[in-house]
Order: structure tokens, then sequence, then C-alpha cells
């Protein structure tokens, strides 16, 4: 009974042997198809196709664009102002542009003065508080009737209300101390007055812009019973 036992259990493993091995042997027969991915190098440079078009994509973005204005801008390049006002109305990039003019003018007063006529000739070009007190300051340091009308434009372009408060009352001051011989209080009101419509409009609706207004009211009475000293 025990030797048939034994006889059974050998048939057994030899049959579980048997189909293993012919599970092997199937399996080494099958196609092994597996590769590992090609590795996306293109070597230490790009190929050039790959680069110019990396390039140009940089060169035609709106940061690279604006950035080799300004560097222009700052070579004293006066067209880029006009190139920046029709920039899809970009006020930063043209205040950045417009700084820059500043800044490469500020030593050299032949270049500032260009830069102010560019801006006063120009169409759709303004100023800003940092040219206009530089106006300010050189008509200050040289105070006479005809680059009067200058000033209060420049001061109008810069779109600030407060700036042009002071040219306003600059000015009538100026009359009353009799620097101003050659104008009547009619003229220093047709000056003031007239470059007030040049703020912009934010400008001229925003609070300063209101107190302008009541401004020019009290100055037209004011200026009818005064005479300026001599």
């Amino acid at each position: 009974m025990f030797a048939i036992v034994i006889t059974i259990a050998l048939l057994i493993l030899l049959a579980a042997g048997f189909s293993l091995y012919r599970l092997k042997s199937a399996s080494s027969r099958m196609p092994v198809d597996w590769h590992l991915p090609k590795p996306a190098f293109d070597g230490l440079f790009p190929a050039p196709d790959v680069a110019s078009a990396t390039d140009q994509s940089m060169v035609d973005s709106p940061a690279y664009r604006n950035a080799k204005l300004i560097d222009r801008a700052r070579g004293g390049d006066l067209e880029t102002l006009s190139e920046a006002s029709g920039e899809d109305g970009d006020r930063q990039l043209y205040q950045d542009v417009l700084n820059a003019l500043i800044e490469s003018a500020s030593n050299n007063r032949e270049a500032m003065g260009a830069l102010i006529s560019r801006i006063t000739d120009g169409t759709n070009l303004r100023a800003n508080k940092q040219l206009a007190e530089y106006v300010i300051g050189e008509w200050k340091a040289n105070p006479d009737a005809a680059s009067i009308g200058e000033m209060a434009h420049v001061a109008a372009l810069s779109d600030d209300a407060t700036t042009y408060e002071s040219v306003v009352d600059l000015i009538v001051s100026y009359w009353k101390a009799g620097r101003l011989p050659q104008l009547s209080a009619e003229q220093v009101i047709e000056i003031v007055e007239s470059q007030y419509w040049i703020l912009s409009h934010e400008a001229r609706h925003g609070g300063e812009g209101f107190q302008l207004k009541f401004k020019f009211v009290k100055l037209r009475r004011e200026l009818a019973a005064a005479t300026p000293a001599r």
C-alpha cells in the first residue's frame, strides 16, 4: 500500500515537471518585441531649424520687442515715441520709453529741447510729470512771455491736473508781480484756459480737474480787477 502511494506521488511530480518544461519552452520560442524609446537628444547644439525657430519665437514676443524699443530710447532715438504710442495703447510702455528718452537727454539741453519739440509738435504724443517739471524749472530760470505757452502746453500734456494747476499759479503770480508786462489779464486767462483742454479726459474729470474749473472762474474776476505791479 505504501509503495502505491509513493508511486502515485512520483507520477504527479513527473507530470508537473513535464508541464513546466513545456511552458518554458513555448515562451522561449515567442518573439520578443520590446524596445527602449529613443532618447530625444539632438546633441549639444540643436539643429539649425530648431535653433532658428526658437530665436524667431523670442524675437516675435512682445516682451522682446518692448525691451528693444526701450533700449533704443536709451540711445536717444526719438522715433521710439511714435512707435510706443501706437503699441495697442500700452500706456506703461509709452511711459517707459519716454522716461528712457528723458534720462538719455538729462545732461544735454539740445537733446532735451529736441525731445520737447517732438512731443509738442507731434500727434498723439504725451508728456509726463517728470518732463513737465523740467520745463517748469527751465522757465523759472529764464521767465519770459514767449515761452509761457510751451510750458503750459507741456504741463497739460502731462495729464497731471496738479502739475498743471501749479503752472497756472506760477503764471498768475509772475503776472501779478509785474514780471510779465507783455501780457494782459485777458491773455493770461486765455493761455491757462485754452491749455486746460489739452489735459486728458480723465485728468479733467478728476477731483483736481474740477477744482481747476472753479479756479478759472475765480481768476477771471480776480485778474479783471487786478493791475500788475510795475
